[in-house]
């Protein structure tokens, strides 16, 4: 397509350890998961007894959620975060739009993700007539849309 794109990287750097279990279970109830499932996960992450387990075999010592030092953090749960985040966006977020080269076939997307990576993008921009640089609105849409990610 030979268009300009604007993008950015986001490491969510330790989104594991910091998600809230609190918070991921008011965002199940957001949509739709029953109270009773809720409780269910509550209860299992409250009386969970982790250990570690190497190629040396699994440790004696265990630990477990408690008051004075509550876990967070579940790889699902960060994915689920994701989810309702870009499920936030607005409907006139600045997206990337591609198109097949015979043009049958297109496709729109604001983010991707692996893992805790996360990237947004876009190549939507109309430059108005006064823009001496082309890429000045599609750096303000990136912009926007970094705000709106925010």
């Amino acid at each position: 397509m030979k268009k300009p794109i604007a993008y950015i990287e986001n490491d969510a750097v330790g989104c594991f350890d910091r998600i809230a279990n609190p918070l991921v279970l008011i965002f199940l109830l957001a949509i739709g998961v029953s109270q009773s499932t809720l409780q269910s996960l509550a209860k299992s992450w409250e009386k969970s007894i982790h250990k570690i387990r190497s190629m040396y075999g699994t440790s004696q010592a265990s630990y477990t959620n408690d008051y004075s030092q509550l876990l967070f953090g579940r790889p699902f749960l960060w994915l689920l975060c994701f989810l309702l985040i870009t499920l936030s966006l607005s409907g006139t977020a600045p997206r990337i739009q591609l198109e097949s080269p015979d043009k049958t076939c297109e496709t729109s997307f604001v983010d991707k993700a692996f893992v805790d990576d996360t990237g947004l993008g876009t190549n939507l921009f109309t430059p108005s007539s006064s823009d001496t640089d082309i890429y000045n609105p599609l750096v303000t849409n990136l912009q926007n849309l970094a705000q709106e990610w925010e």
